[in-house]
């Protein structure tokens, strides 16, 4: 992190907003929130709202574990489906705008689920799964609470 920030010693709410890139969080989040000096005590309600083109992957879990390191825990989780930004290897899909007028609706409900502290623990309620190749194999793991359930070719 260039210069310093120093974040109060209590807050109320902390929000998480990010892209999910490749099935997970990016590392610059995550680097920067290894870097917060936050403790057990930072935040009452913390939440995540993540973005990306078919599912959240491990995003939840991988933020969830993060703040778990510092004694902290995700309330809330929610997965909003957007127009894919990698256009590299994938064409824009043929339907933007409804894809983006689903997003609002669901920005909406979530921002009342937020505002009313809904709790949702990820780690409790949500199965993370990872699709990988493997000497030329694509397999499947699926996990919940960082245990293996299943792996799958």
């Amino acid at each position: 992190m260039k210069g310093t920030f120093t974040p109060a010693a209590h807050y109320e709410r902390m929000d998480f907003v990010l892209p999910c890139y490749a099935c997970g969080a990016p590392k610059p989040a995550l680097d920067f929130l290894d870097k917060l000096p936050l403790t057990d005590n930072s935040a009452d309600y913390m939440f995540l709202v993540t973005t990306c083109n078919v599912n959240g992957g491990d995003t939840s879990y991988m933020l969830d574990k993060a703040l778990r390191s510092k004694g902290l825990c995700l309330q809330y989780y929610k997965t909003v489906r957007m127009v894919r930004n990698y256009v590299v290897n994938y064409s824009l899909p043929d339907n933007p705008d409804e894809i983006l007028q689903k997003a609002d609706v669901q920005l909406q409900a979530a921002a009342v689920e937020i505002n009313n502290q809904t709790n949702m623990n990820p780690s409790k309620r949500h199965l993370y799964y990872t699709v990988f190749y493997a000497g030329g194999n694509l397999f499947l793991a699926i996990k919940r609470n960082n245990c293996m359930l299943a792996m799958l070719t």
